[in-house]
């Protein structure tokens, strides 16, 4: 074995509230850090809830013993029994722990970085309070103020942060967290945006190939803003009556974002394409005017990035997680959070083809700075820095 100065000596693991199959940012965050780790040298291991039924072929995927309820979509839970972690841990020997969550890998990951006396880093992927409506069990504003006093605890007992964003990096400040914070965004894989990998994809969804197409891609959650989105959409169509918007993404609020559209008005031309593999998501913002970007909750922009990585302007509501990625007028649009606003911005981009020539070719260059090998790098120096 090689001295841990050297970098194919580092090992590093990952502990995540969720995994494949489950798809989601953290999923996809953990999942695109561990393969460029690996790629720069790194040994990475990924100890995660079990999922049932489901068999990893990943390698150094570790799961640990959890509980699903009767519901959906399935969402193990993990069991805080730290004797199935302590037995991964004298295999893979870890010099550096990095958690994913604050309340129940989070700790058993705390517990492991702490017995064998080695950093603990944690990304402090959202601010967990705006998912609060979750608990359903817990009066809301109780459940807010025990996540944020619950997650903020947590940063402070961590040796590193890691904020996917300056927006958040600023929040945390403000809020008195007093750990070291570095801020590094997910990266995307621009070998994704290759031309030749962007088939069109209209025909699936019988979206007319000249109907003007704007993109939503992300979760389906009550914290993402779809009214917001869906208002906007309504505003465009009544000016561009054959205007359509293509959903990607699944979640809770898929039925409630349905019963909007109807009501608005515009079902006919709303297309929900449900949860899609990354190069078919590549290939949804290839084919846009323009990506949508309503969510205030984001903590990062990795839908801005992925439509800037082909080319595809971004018109997104102000909010933290844009602060890093988009430049008003130079990259993409930034808006005030009101559905007019939203779509008065889609609809110049349509109407005015050198702005949009202008936005997408920044876009690309932009896009080409958060690949994700830098942001992999940028992370492994990270660890090195704190191991010893």
């Amino acid at each position: 074995m090689n001295p841990p100065g050297e970098l194919d000596a580092i090992r590093a693991a990952h502990f995540t509230e969720c995994y494949h199959p489950v798809v989601n940012g953290v999923v996809i965050s953990v999942h695109t850090f561990a393969r460029e780790l690996r790629r720069l040298g790194a040994e990475v291991s990924i100890i995660a809830p079990r999922f049932p039924g489901y068999r990893d072929s990943e390698p150094d995927v570790y799961r640990i013993p959890s509980v699903t309820f009767p519901v959906e979509p399935v969402y193990p839970l993990a069991l805080p029994f730290f004797g199935s972690v302590s037995r991964i841990m004298e295999r893979v020997s870890p010099q550096v722990i990095h958690t994913h969550a604050p309340f129940l890998t989070g700790p058993l990951g705390r517990k492991a970085a702490r017995k064998r006396k080695i950093p603990l880093v944690f990304t402090f992927h959202t601010r967990y309070e705006d998912y609060a409506h979750y608990v359903a069990i817990i009066p809301l504003p109780l459940a807010r103020l025990a996540a944020r006093k619950l997650s903020r605890a947590y940063a402070d007992s961590c040796d590193c942060l890691i904020a996917p964003s300056s927006g958040l990096k600023q929040i945390l400040l403000s809020d008195g967290v007093r750990a070291r914070i570095e801020v590094v965004p997910t990266g995307i894989d621009l070998d994704l945006a290759e031309p030749e990998k962007l088939a069109p994809i209209r025909g699936r969804w019988a979206i007319p190939s000249d109907a003007p197409l704007f993109l939503y891609a992300g979760r389906l959650g009550k914290e993402k803003n779809l009214e917001g989105l869906l208002e906007a959409f309504a505003h465009i169509r009544q000016r561009r009556a054959d205007a359509h918007l293509l959903i990607a993404g699944g979640g809770p609020w898929l039925e409630p974002a349905q019963r909007l559209a109807a009501v608005l008005g515009v079902q006919s031309h709303v297309r929900f394409a449900g949860m899609l593999p990354r190069e078919e998501v590549f290939r949804c913002h290839a084919e846009a005017v323009a990506l949508l970007f309503s969510s205030l909750t984001d903590t990062q922009g990795v839908a801005l990035l992925e439509a800037m990585a082909v080319g595809t302007p971004c018109v997104a509501m102000r909010s933290p997680a844009i602060v890093d990625v988009l430049r008003d007028g130079e990259n993409g649009i930034a808006v005030e959070p009101e559905p007019e606003a939203l779509a008065a911005a889609a609809l110049a981009l349509l109407e005015e083809r050198e702005l949009r020539r202008k936005l997408s070719q920044a876009a690309r260059e932009t896009a080409r700075e958060f690949s994700s090998s830098r942001m992999a790098q940028r992370l492994l120096g990270i660890y090195r820095e704190f191991i010893v």
